[in-house]
């Protein structure tokens, strides 16, 4: 039914969604760049205002004050006016425009402040106007610099956005002729397509053609497929929530004429499925956020390890580590290292290891003391300093296991859209140890796709707050 709604009228393309026009990632880095060059541009403008206007210099404090008030203010307006989005850098007029709008607002508003913090007749009016000039006449230099390069970049074929379409008939077939009249956006496969074209890869099994979104980096899927139509719609949608990559559904085209331009995404009236948590800055500022973590508790966690070293071989046991492969991101497979306490450990992808229960004979006496704590975990900080994992996370499971439950549990796979955790959500919950049923880990698996879809850094601390509360769980064993 949907098919038969498609208007095969021209759409222009639409660009009304921010920065969905540069690869994941690249937005925030130029717009990151942007916000500190603006910062450093208004402290330096103002200055060598004072030095132009007064001959002297050094700055008095009270005036270093006043710069600093004035690059907030300027910073605050610049986001609110939505000067750092890359439609504002498709146009030189909308630079000009917004640059004086920004600088004057922020100028008003700190004369403001002055005033009636009755210290205005401190400064120079001359010293203002200088700023003020001085500012934006720099500022849009800087910016048309930095316009000039992206557009190179995205013309040399740099940044391109990739996406993929999710469903062939007719409107798949509108969007493959559609993609084709973008300029910074690429489309690069089909599922449930006719035919190759015009080097678009189709694919008619679902796994294939999630590992090649995931191998080629593709940003966007569009889901051209009729959901009323579909046998079952909740299993299409867990499997599309599986993909690394923001998931729009693409509504049936003729109500694009109907107030839904707005929401448009290169001209497709579209609503979002599903979004990619972990992108551009928020990789960074959880990297972040675990290396500076780890390192300041490297020097406690290699006391306790000390510690648990003496403990294992005190008991005569040999071996003090284990390795064993597990999924990280984006499913890549690591080497997770925790302290021996089994005395059987197979390391076979192809063999399901059985889980450890409540009287297993594998594991060790000192053993039994370490997992029921988790304190054979702490190696896996050197996991966190390597990149491999993270401190808070969905927990890795053995690889077989997750080549079993990717089989029987919707948008398992899609645990692995953020590195795997020494601790998680599901953890301070209480879903430690044994999962000895399908119920049970499809609880752990969904206290996991909720961590991944509300992540935060609060949520992070709060995790690893709650985490030593956690540990004496009776289902750790």
């Amino acid at each position: 039914m949907a098919d038969t709604l498609i208007n095969t009228t021209k759409v222009k393309p639409s660009f009304t969604l921010g920065n969905l026009s540069l690869k994941g990632g690249v937005a925030d880095a130029v717009f990151d760049f942007l916000r500190v060059f603006d910062a450093l541009v208004l402290l330096a403008c103002a200055y060598f205002a004072y030095v132009v206007r007064h001959g002297v210099w050094d700055l008095p404090q009270h005036y270093v004050g006043a710069s600093v008030m004035g690059a907030v203010f300027f910073l605050t307006i610049a986001h609110t006016l939505g000067m750092y989005k890359f439609r504002r850098l498709r146009s030189i007029s909308s630079q000009i425009w917004g640059l004086f709008i920004t600088c004057l607002a922020a100028l008003a508003l700190s004369t403001t402040i002055l005033f009636f913090g009755k210290i205005g007749d401190n400064f120079s009016r001359g010293w203002s106007l200088i700023w003020f000039a001085m500012t934006f006449v720099v500022l849009l230099g800087g910016h048309i610099i930095v316009m000039a390069w992206l557009r190179r970049q995205l013309s040399a074929g740099r940044y391109v956005r990739k996406v993929a379409v999710y469903g062939g008939g007719a409107k798949g077939a509108w969007l493959l002729n559609h993609f084709t009249t973008q300029q910074h956006v690429q489309m690069v496969a089909q599922f449930g397509g006719d035919d190759e074209k015009q080097g678009i890869k189709n694919f008619n099994n679902f796994n294939d053609f999630a590992k090649y979104c995931s191998v080629q980096g593709v940003d966007d899927v569009i889901v051209a497929a009729d959901l009323d139509a579909t046998a079952q719609p909740d299993k299409m949608l867990a499997k599309l929530r599986t993909l690394s990559c923001h998931v729009r559904y693409c509504l049936p085209l003729a109500l694009f004429q109907h107030g839904l331009q707005k929401d448009s995404v290169w001209g497709i009236p579209t609503f979002q499925l599903h979004r990619r948590t972990m992108e551009g800055r928020r990789v960074k500022l959880k990297r972040a956020l675990d290396l500076s973590l780890s390192t300041a508790l490297l020097p406690l966690f290699l006391v306790m390890m000390a510690g648990v070293a003496l403990a294992i071989f005190s008991t005569g046991q040999k071996t003090l580590f284990f390795r064993q492969k597990r999924h990280g991101f984006e499913g890549n497979v690591f080497h997770v290292l925790k302290f021996q306490t089994m005395r059987v450990q197979e390391d076979d992808p192809q063999a399901f290891i059985a889980q450890a229960t409540k009287s297993d004979p594998r594991i060790t006496p000192i053993g039994r003391i370490l997992r029921k704590t988790s304190l054979d975990e702490i190696p896996q900080i050197f996991n966190v300093l390597r990149g491999e994992m993270s401190l808070v996370g969905p927990r890795p499971h053995a690889v077989s296991h997750d080549l079993h439950y990717a089989e029987l549990i919707d948008s398992y796979a899609a645990r692995h859209h953020v590195k795997p955790g020494i601790t998680g959500w599901a953890q301070v919950n209480g879903w430690r140890g044994e999962t000895d049923t399908d119920d049970k880990m499809q609880a752990r698996v969904q206290f996991d796709l909720y961590y991944i879809e509300h992540w935060s850094v609060f949520f992070d601390l709060k995790i690893l707050l709650l985490t030593p509360f956690s540990l004496f769980s009776k289902n750790a064993y």
